[in-house]
């Protein structure tokens, strides 16, 4: 039977989730169920007593590194990697949709979430996005980008109104769903819980246009679990699926209200018929592997899982080139977090993990179990009396004096963040701080290791000799933590987030996680490194940050054009050597600095970048494509995103703060936008458009006929009076009939004249784009 041949009550019944994790099923219609379950950061399949907070058991499955040490690798092809691994484990279970990954940015390094998330910057979150939906769905299983937008806190999630300037959405916030979205085509998009500027992400026509209209994605959009307020209203904007599915009431309010004519019978095929179609294109025949299958596929994925971690670890310092150690010193490994990592976070996204890599036992290995002896040092959470927990102190600071190197891990400590609440503070674990004080004490050779969801101040780094930033790592953590500081690997990874020193410099830290319903993202477009390098704030460690135990320069950098329209294309050519003794990998990142425009903008913004290989004294060349998108913005006054004219600086360089060559490029519009009529503005620029010509001729007509003062006195001296008033500010022209138009009549004028302007402006466009 054809859709059109259904029967209403049909088709309403399928906008509703059947059970938990499914979809409904109409089997007469040929119209098959979708199962889900949670990601990103690993498969949560629950076999029975679903939920969506990472409450019950679930099936084994290998943890992978979290979003955010995904994006410190800087390598797409890791990401993929990571979906590749979720995508088979759930084609193992027969699971059809996987709801991962989350592109949300990191606006605030204390959102419990940020563990999720990729990055604070929509280029490397969007393009890691894209790639990881890649790797999902290369194993006939379908992704789920979310939450579709600005879910950038857990406070007060479900009833948030995230007030944004439409610039900061649409280039920030909105960006990097664009992104991964157009690279990755992913199956289906989940909203966001709450509301952006009053309006729920659920019913946000606006919202949805942009996602549908403008960037064309034709899959399946849905809630989040519970995620609804009012259901004739979300369908009526855009919005598909409602999940999970609520034992009807939702399927018979929806008759209802159709039945009373609230909700129109075009809205209910249209959702349906969207359900329909994704639900037959991702419903792809799969044979659920056995158990034996499933354990070697998940052994293989270990392996997979080791070598992310290895590309996500970040090298923060390394004083005196302490890394790599010499293999045989006597190194003391100290924490409970080396023999326990810390690898994931509470909420949706927790893993029954299928194993995982101690540290300790990983360094034992490589330096000999007499050389590598262990301490507690402390319990996780700090439990345990006082007398425990000084024993424990105590036995970590004798192991830590007798050895040669100390390897000190420290955590966010178990349940600080993740899904459901945000972090309340900065820094890390007070018992632990303290702890390795007393270590760098009485030796001064440590080394600390961190992990960690969003970022964390850093403010005893002087004290130890090098620093490893691991996130959470997945499960493979502990073996990647061994290979790099034993050299076998060299670290690569790079901040895909700022570090500010202290909690005070966090610019959006004014305006986040309030007890209150409501936030306001004052800092507008100027959140994280946008905002620090464009207002000289210093930080600890600067986005795009990361250490290598080789070198790299830039030896060549040139732009094939120095002057292009913002039609035309060109490329930025450059090669980079690696002038170390050893192999090593080096993220290259395009950053374009900005000239002054009509509107404050960022000083610097990431445009591209590429992570390529070397080997010890090779040079290799690489090429950047340099078009409008490089230099575009939002630009409200005409709805579209537009090109600025002047003079761009295209930089290159290993971090934001560390640019090794640059090129200017001057970039003219074919259409500049039109400058805004304003009062001060001379009366012939009422003359650009129809509107104004005809609002002139009425200023004209009432100035020479009831003009008084002296204004009438010039009236009559005046040869061509129409010249000259259309010489003369709209102000002074206006005050010559004051007493016939009040200042609230012409603003209105000005308002009406400025929109025939830039509609026009954008008639002519769309012409241009056409062609």
């Amino acid at each position: 039977m054809k859709i059109k041949e259904m029967e209403t009550e049909k088709l309403i019944s399928l906008l509703c989730g059947d059970q938990f994790m499914n979809t409904k099923a109409l089997p007469e219609y040929d119209i098959p169920s979708l199962e889900m379950s949670d990601g990103p950061m690993g498969l949560r399949y629950q076999k029975k007593d679903k939920d969506s907070l990472g409450i019950n058991r679930s099936e084994p499955a290998t943890c992978l590194p979290a979003g955010v040490a995904v994006a410190a690798s800087w390598n797409p092809d890791v990401a993929e990697q990571v979906g590749t691994i979720i995508g088979s484990e759930a084609a193992a279970y027969g699971v059809d949709l996987v709801l991962g990954p989350a592109v949300n940015l990191e606006r605030n390094p204390l959102c419990g979430r940020n563990v999720e998330y990729l990055s604070e910057d929509p280029l490397l979150a969007g393009r890691l996005g894209g790639a990881y939906i890649r790797g999902v769905q290369s194993q006939q299983v379908g992704a789920c980008i979310k939450h579709f937008a600005a879910n950038n806190q857990e406070t007060e999630r479900e009833y948030l109104n995230v007030i944004c300037e439409e610039d900061a959405l649409r280039d920030l916030y909105l960006k990097a769903f664009e992104i991964a979205i157009r690279e990755g085509k992913p199956a289906a998009v989940m909203t966001s819980l709450s509301k952006i500027n009053g309006t729920y992400c659920a019913e946000n026509r606006w919202l949805f246009d942009i996602l549908r209209k403008e960037w064309g994605f034709d899959g399946l959009v849905m809630t989040d679990w519970f995620g609804l307020d009012d259901r004739v209203k979300s369908a009526e904007a855009g919005l598909d699926l409602e999940m999970p599915g609520t034992d009807g009431k939702s399927t018979a309010y929806m008759v209802e209200q159709w039945k009373q004519g609230r909700l129109d019978e075009h809205v209910i095929r249209e959702r349906a018929e969207c359900i329909i179609r994704n639900a037959r294109k991702w419903k792809i025949p799969k044979t659920k592997k056995t158990e034996e299958e499933r354990e070697l596929l998940l052994k293989e994925n270990h392996e997979k899982v080791c070598a992310a971690a290895e590309e996500a670890i970040v090298l923060l310092k390394n004083k005196e080139d302490i890394l790599p150690l010499q293999q045989g010193r006597k190194l003391a490994v100290i924490g409970e977090y080396a023999r326990e990592p810390l690898f994931q976070a509470e909420g949706s996204g927790k893993v029954e993990g299928a194993g995982k890599e101690d540290a300790w036992e990983c360094a034992e290995k490589w330096n000999g179990a007499d050389n590598t002896p262990f301490a507690m040092g402390y319990r996780r959470n700090n439990v345990g009396s006082e007398a425990e927990q000084q024993k424990l102190r105590d036995e970590a600071v004798k192991t830590a004096a007798d050895a040669d190197a100390v390897l000190f891990f420290l955590a966010m400590d178990f349940g600080f963040e993740g899904e459901g609440n945000d972090r309340v503070q900065y820094e890390l674990p007070e018992y632990q701080v303290a702890l390795l004080k007393e270590i760098a004490a009485v030796n001064s050779n440590v080394i600390a290791v961190v992990m960690n969801g969003g970022a964390v101040a850093m403010p005893w780094a002087d004290e130890v000799k090098a620093i490893l930033e691991c996130f959470y790592g997945g499960q493979g953590i502990g073996r990647a933590i061994v290979k790099v500081i034993s050299g076998e690997v060299n670290p690569s990874g790079h901040m895909p987030v700022s570090v500010p020193a202290f909690r005070e410099q966090i610019i959006s830290d004014e305006n986040f996680a309030e007890q209150t319903e409501q936030v306001t993202y004052r800092e507008g477009m100027f959140m994280g490194y946008r905002g620090y390098e464009t207002k000289k704030i210093p930080v600890q460690f600067p986005f795009g940050f990361g250490l290598s135990y080789t070198t790299f320069e830039i030896t060549e950098c040139s732009v094939e054009q120095e002057k292009i329209t913002d039609c035309e294309k060109t490329v930025l050519r450059g090669k980079i050597k690696n002038t170390g003794n050893r192999k090593g990998a080096q993220v290259v990142q395009l950053y374009v600095k900005n000239p002054r425009a009509w509107k404050a903008r960022p000083a610097r913004e990431l445009r591209d970048f590429q992570k390529i290989i070397l080997e010890a004294g090779e040079e290799k060349e690489f090429v950047f494509s340099i078009s409008r998108e490089l230099f575009e913005l939002y630009d409200e006054r005409v709805d579209e995103r537009t090109v600025p004219q002047g003079m761009y600086g295209l930089e290159l360089g290993f971090s934001v703060q560390d640019i090794r060559a640059a090129q200017k490029i001057e970039v003219t519009p074919v259409f500049p936008v039109p400058k805004q009529i304003q009062g001060w503005d001379k009366t012939e620029r009422l003359l650009e458009t129809k509107a104004g010509e005809q609002i002139f001729e009425e200023l004209y007509r009432k100035i020479t006929e009831k003009a008084g003062g002296i204004f009438a006195q010039r009236l009559k001296e005046e040869k061509n009076v129409r010249e000259m008033l259309l010489s003369q500010p709209i102000r002074i022209v206006h005050l010559m009939i004051w007493n016939e138009m009040t200042d609230s009549e012409l603003i209105a004028i000005l308002e009406k004249v400025n929109q025939e302007l830039y509609h026009d402006y954008r008639e002519k466009m769309r012409s241009l784009e056409k062609k």
